[in-house]
């Protein structure tokens, strides 16, 4: 292993490095954006102890050192590394062997090779050269290096910004871009932390437990640390935060990784930063020497200078006139020359795919906004607080110089601006608000449930969590808090902890005094869901049941709160097969809310929804789509133009098509429904687009063409691994459909694959949905039988029969009948014809007894016949064969049932017998006489000997 050995001058070079990076770590945390921490040297195959002084000066600023012996440990951990600049060191004998499997890292910045001088030459291809920073044959030279791209790069870290699209006040939260997102993500957040009930006595543990885990006890940071414990004064939160020390970049750490566990760690701290800068806010601007140092009375000027990639600022161009936020607190300055020095400083390690920024706010200082303040009098430096919102007005380039200029405005449109935005997005994501609601509530469940928008259930959580530890026991809306993380695993698919949480919502809302009714309605109705998911559909109406007559006590009939549990009641009805009374049901709710709210078009599109698929799962599919017309109507009214949701009716309206055998029509509206999506999400990477792939799929499948339906399958799998299922569900029934493709293909291996994972989903998921988990064992049996392993086949009809039996309630006797049949069968194959004969007779007298359905009672009879036949008991095999042509009206089928009864008269010598009945089957199917009857006529005259020709 070739190692980099330690010299006499090793102390001079740790030294070198350590005050390298110390100064540009203090000039950068003027900047403020990005600390040493935010960078790892890794070493592969190099021995670090030898190199230990460097080592001890790295870790005084903190800076991350891993070490490995093995390629494969080395590049797992340099791919799970995020929001980190690697610098790798290696050696000559092993960079041939990294290169190739870490070049595209992007966190990666340079590989810095140690030649120890064995004459161990290498050649670097072209391609993997733009990642190695040099080969160096000492270690002065390897230091010096490091330390000049370390110091370089803590000039190239972006403001954290995020930019509001032009059009997102057309739009639906989940079809926003990322930047849109991000955007709201920091606006909702930061309301919510200012809402949270304080508890300023935390502050200093919270923190202190943290950090004192996250620093070795040699480093100057845990100083700092044990200084912060046993000093802190929430007067002091500024002095903090703007010195070098653990607090600016665990907090930022925490807000660019959105890492919420970590925020509500800061949480006290950043209230205390927010009053300290309102105060000086206040103060500055009431203070009679500010306007006249600024010599505008309603303008405020000031810079921030910056590196930025090129990309970043192409969009800031296409973005001129959006609105702009600032998600960190950003120091600036109201010298334009000195933040111009901040390139002068720097301009011989700029990069070639960076631009330099400088960022000019105009900020009216009678707008009421986020707070701003000049913290250093005698340095005019200015802090902005995270969220604040500018417009970016205009961006060109200094003239004689690369550097540009990007004016960014606030004034009272872009608050009023935010404000509606705000209002807009607020109505989205939230439930009708209650004027029993306090202000505190409403921000704090707003960024809860705009997380729960955009599907991020485990952050939701985490952040619903973090909230409670904050709550006292007797916090008035306690209740909705537990109902608002009960709401969160029912979208989990997590129905015990769903119930859990609710039932403990409905026990203190019982408590509170005076009770809130409305609130108990509600809570009655997240239980029947909870329930719902369960599968127990009788405890699910019930509570849905209770919550409607809570409301009907207190209210007047026509109340548009009775138009929920409606709907539950009639989805519960409809799942359950009681198709007219869910029918009822899901009319009263209609009529109210066209009474009641004509407007209302959540309301209104959910309940010709539900109205439609109960249509559909009665199987009148014209009714189905007059309803799921009637809602495309409502959307088209009440939506903006470019709304998602016209693709998802577009493809439900391609699913009813389909399912009537229209696969054309069916086509056209997949087709439209991509269009919409093509417009939402460009790069058609979305579960929505995937959904649609796999319909389109499906479509071709039915028109036995089976390799374009698995391209469109396979698209749609691209998708789904990328991006990860839209519900456990939808896995299933894609995969099940996957499964089905391949075996049409005859690519069994392949189809029992996918069957299999459908399999596991389900016994992980859904452990009590016998009915699913039941077909899928058929089907993985049915795959056996084709391949022809019967033993297998044989095994998992029983595994699907006995899971069938756990039913309790409302079992399809089709499906039972079926399953015995299918038992019965694979015993037959594998020579166990007493079993297959007693399974026969079981599905004979469910048949009997309870059946009234189609299932063929002449394949039962004609198979117990059979097995009878090859038990020797003729006498029985021909009672049976009879009684199946008594009951089979296929011609194919009764030729079939005749040669079966001319075989055994065949076998008991009445040869005469057996030829009337060869002939009779013949009969049926003259022009298409079958082989077997072929077959059975030539071995019965062998047997006569008569040598008559028919």
């Amino acid at each position: 292993m070739q190692c980099l050995r330690g010299k006499k001058n090793v102390s001079d070079l740790a030294r070198n490095i350590f005050d390298k990076v110390k100064s540009q770590r203090e000039e950068s945390n003027a900047n403020h954006e990005q600390s040493s921490e935010d960078f790892e040297i890794v070493c592969l195959h190099i021995d670090i102890n030898n190199y230990s002084h460097i080592k001890d000066y790295l870790c005084k600023i903190v800076i991350s050192f891993k070490t490995f012996n093995d390629i494969d440990g080395c590049v797992k951990h340099l791919s799970s590394v995020q929001n980190k600049k690697i610098f790798l060191i290696t050696s000559n004998i092993f960079v041939l062997n990294i290169l190739p499997l870490v070049y595209n890292i992007e966190q990666l910045q340079y590989i810095y090779v140690y030649d120890g001088g064995e004459g161990h030459r290498i050649e670097i291809e072209e391609k993997y050269k733009k990642k190695i920073s040099d080969i160096f044959y000492s270690e002065n030279a390897l230091v010096n290096k490091l330390a000049d791209d370390i110091s370089s790069s803590l000039n190239y870290i972006e403001i954290p910004m995020s930019i509001l699209c032009a059009d997102a006040s057309q739009k639906p939260i989940h079809d926003l871009d990322d930047d849109s997102k991000t955007f709201l993500w920091h606006q909702f957040l930061f309301d919510a932390l200012l809402h949270v009930p304080s508890q300023s006595d935390i502050v200093v543990e919270t923190i202190i437990d943290h950090c004192r885990m996250e620093y070795s006890e040699e480093t100057e940071e845990f100083k700092k640390i044990e200084y912060f414990y046993r000093n802190y004064d929430s007067r002091e939160a500024l002095w903090w935060y703007t010195h070098d020390t653990f607090i600016y970049r665990q907090l930022n750490a925490a807000m660019r990784l959105k890492d919420l566990n970590k925020i509500f760690l800061f949480r006290e701290f950043i209230i205390d930063i927010h009053t300290q800068l309102l105060k000086l806010h206040s103060n500055m601007i009431m203070a009679d020497n500010v306007d006249e140092r600024r010599g505008n009375q309603s303008l405020l000027t000031i810079y921030k200078a910056q590196y930025m990639e090129v990309n970043k600022v192409q969009n800031l161009v296409k973005n001129i006139g959006n609105l702009l936020s600032v998600d960190t607190y950003l120091f600036t300055t109201n010298e334009k020359k000195t933040a111009m020095s901040f390139f002068r400083n720097n301009k011989n390690c700029q990069l070639t795919p960076f631009s330099s920024i400088l960022f000019e706010f105009n900020i009216d200082i009678h707008v009421v906004t986020k707070p701003y303040a000049n913290i250093l009098v005698t340095d005019d430096k200015y802090l902005i607080s995270m969220g604040t919102v500018f417009r970016i007005t205009s961006a060109t380039v200094m003239p004689e110089t690369d550097i540009w200029i990007v004016k960014l405005d606030l004034s009272s449109e872009e608050t009023r601006q935010l404000k509606k935005l705000g209002d807009y997005y607020k109505c989205q994501i939230s439930t009708k608000a209650k004027t029993t609601d306090s202000i505190a509530y409403e921000a704090m469940k707003t960024f809860g449930d705009f997380l729960v928008t955009l599907k991020e259930y485990t952050k939701a959580e985490i952040y619903y969590n973090n909230i409670l530890k904050y709550l006292p026991t007797n916090y008035p809306l306690l209740a909705q808090i537990y109902n608002k993380i009960g709401k969160i695993y029912w979208y989990k698919n997590d129905a015990n902890n769903s119930l859990k949480l609710h039932s403990k919502a409905l026990q203190i809302c019982e408590n509170s005094t005076p009770c809130n009714y409305l609130l108990v309605a509600k809570t009655y109705s997240y239980i029947g869901r909870s329930y719902s998911l369960k599968n127990d559909n009788m405890m699910a109406l019930i509570s849905h049941k209770t919550s409607l007559e809570i409301q009907q006590k207190y209210a007047n009939y026509e109340h548009i709160d009775f138009v929920e549990p409606l709907n539950n009641m009639g989805e519960i009805l409809t799942k359950i097969g009681d198709y007219s009374a869910a029918l009822v049901n899901l009319e009263k709710a209609l009529d109210i809310c066209l009474n009641v709210s004509p407007s209302n078009y959540l309301l209104l599109s959910t309940t010709y929804n539900n109205i439609g698929w109960l249509h559909l799962s009665a199987g009148d599919y014209s009714k189905a789509l007059v309803s799921f017309n009637k809602m495309s109507e409502y959307e088209c009214n009440f939506l903006p133009k470019n709304s998602s949701s016209f693709g998802t009716t577009y493809n439900l309206l391609g699913y009813v098509h389909y399912l009537t055998g229209d696969n054309t029509i069916a086509l056209l509206y997949y087709l439209k429904a991509l269009d919409v999506y093509s417009k939402c999400y460009p790069s058609m990477k979305h579960w929505s687009v995937a959904e649609v792939y796999r319909n389109i799929g499906q479509v071709y499948f039915k028109q036995l063409d089976y390799s374009k339906s698995l391209e469109m399958y396979d698209k749609a799998f691209d998708i789904y691994q990328k991006y990860g299922w839209n519900s456990f569900q939808d896995s299933i029934q894609f995969l099940r459909g996957y499964s089905q493709i391949y075996n049409a293909k005859q690519q069994f291996r392949k189809a029992l694959k996918y069957t299999n994972k459908a399999l596991e989903i389900q016994l992980e998921h859904v452990p009590s949905d016998f009915i699913a988990i039941s077909s899928t064992y058929t089907s993985i049996g049915q795959i056996y039988r084709q391949i022809g392993d019967n033993l297998n086949s044989s095994e998992y009809f029983k595994l699907a029969l006995r899971t069938l039996l756990k039913v309790k309630n409302n079992i399809n006797i089709v499906i039972l009948v079926q399953a015995y049949c299918n038992v019965a069968t694979a015993l037959f194959s594998t020579g166990e014809y007493d079993s297959a004969l007693s399974h026969f007779q079981l599905a004979l007298d469910v048949y009997t007894n309870e059946c009234q359905d189609s299932i063929s009672l002449s394949d039962i009879y004609n198979l117990m016949g059979v097995i009878n036949q090859k038990n020797g008991d003729y006498e029985s095999a021909l009672k049976l064969h009879e009684k199946a042509l008594e009951q089979e009206t296929d011609s194919t089928k009764i030729e079939a049932i005749y040669n079966e009864i001319g075989t055994i008269y065949c076998k008991i010598c009445k040869y005469d017998e057996a030829l009337n009945n060869i002939k009779k089957g013949l009969e049926q199917k003259e022009k298409e006489m079958s082989s077997s009857s072929y077959y059975q006529l030539a071995l019965i005259y062998c047997k006569t000997k008569t040598g008559t020709i028919i």
